[in-house]
Order: structure tokens, then C-alpha cells, then sequence
């Protein structure tokens, strides 16, 4: 949808107001065809230029809810939206790197547990980071995670901190949700491996 500041402008995805302020429509219902009683929402659309070295520059559009421009710019709604991506790093950290995808206990309390001393270790990995950040100069998301992860597991604590690996800033790009690697077509452990092991000695050795 394209406006012109100052004029109204109506479209099927909203109404402009005031140039850069946008209300959302009402919803119909997919039974009846009747408005739904959700009331209407202000937004207000941020447009700000991405310009990366070596790449074609592109006009990035993003609607928030905070109508003020004067104490949130687009600048800094642009810089919010990029710091999003990290979340999705530290959910890879805490489930790929620590391993914590699949929980190994069987009970409400071991699972709980579990998830404790996940936590309290993570927390030793961002402290360490914090620290290395701060004798190095640089964000501590710049620190590597895994390096540090490891230093922890090597019991070096007791010295003082190495030179951990510090990572480029990295651009983030769409890309696709696919795995790299396809995993092994072999079964799913669903009862105890002890009985499966009998079972599989005993038929090597029964005879044909």
C-alpha cells in the first residue's frame, strides 16, 4: 500500500491516517461474512533503507505499535528488529550447542531438575562472555559462545580468562528452514536397550 503524507487513503489491507499511521481493519468472520467486535488498531509503519557493502540496497518496511517518532525512530525500531534475530541464536545455543533439544529424565522432578542445572550453566556461559566482553571491547554477543561453553568444561576456571574467539557481525538473510543433513533411517529406541541386546545376541547365535 502506497500513500502520500497528508492524504487519506483506503485499501483492503487497512486504512492510512496522517501519512504514516495505519489502522487495522475489522475482521469478518469466515461463517457468517459479519465484522467481528475486535476493535481497531493503530500502527505505524517505519520505512528505513538497508544498504549492505556489496549488495544491492532495499527499502525495509516495519509496523509497530509505537506511534511516537520522537522518543522511537525508525533508526532505532530498525535496530530493535535486527537485535530479534538474536534470540533465535541463544534458542540455538541452549538446544543444539548444550544439547538440550531432547531431556534424558523420566520423572516431573528430574525434568525439572534438568532444566535447573541447564540454566544455571547457560547463566556461567553469559557471565564468562560478560566479562570477556568487557576486557576486549566489543558486545558480548561478539564472544564465542561454544568456546567459552568449552573453556567451562575443561575446569579452567581457576586461571585467568584466555582470549576467546570473537565472531564477526554477521548479516542475517532469509533463508529457508531445512536441515543440512538427513538423519539415519534406523529405528527409534522405544523399549530399554538391555532386553533389545538379548534379543539380538540370541538370534545370531540360533542357527539358521
Amino acid at each position: 500500500m502506497r500513500t502520500t503524507r497528508g492524504r487519506l487513503r483506503t485499501s483492503a489491507a487497512g486504512r492510512t491516517i496522517a501519512g504514516s499511521r495505519w489502522l487495522r481493519p475489522y475482521r469478518r468472520s469466515s461463517r457468517s461474512g459479519a465484522r467481528t467486535s475486535r476493535p481497531r488498531r493503530a500502527a505505524r509503519r517505519a520505512r528505513r533503507r538497508r544498504r549492505r557493502r556489496g549488495y544491492r540496497s532495499a527499502e525495509v518496511t516495519l509496523v509497530t505499535t509505537l506511534l511516537v517518532p520522537g522518543p522511537y525512530p525508525k533508526e532505532a525500531v530498525a535496530a530493535l528488529y535486527g537485535r530479534r534475530w538474536q534470540i533465535e541464536t541463544n534458542l540455538r545455543h541452549l538446544k543444539t550447542t548444550m544439547r538440550m533439544d531432547v531431556l534424558r529424565c523420566q520423572t516431573v522432578d528430574g525434568i525439572h531438575r534438568e532444566l535447573a542445572v541447564f540454566g544455571i550453566v547457560y547463566n556461567a556461559v553469559r557471565l564468562v562472555m560478560i566479562h570477556s566482553a568487557d576486557a576486549h571491547g566489543v558486545p558480548p554477543d561478539r564472544i564465542s559462545f561454544i568456546d567459552v561453553l568449552r573453556w567451562l568444561e575443561l575446569g579452567c576456571p581457576g586461571d585467568g580468562l584466555p582470549p576467546f574467539i570473537i565472531n564477526p557481525v554477521r548479516s542475517r538473510s532469509p533463508a529457508p528452514r531445512i536441515v543440512r543433513r538427513r538423519h539415519k533411517g534406523h529405528t527409534y529406541m522405544t523399549r530399554p536397550r538391555k532386553p533389545q541386546t538379548k534379543l539380538l545376541v540370541h538370534q545370531e547365535l540360533s542357527p539358521n
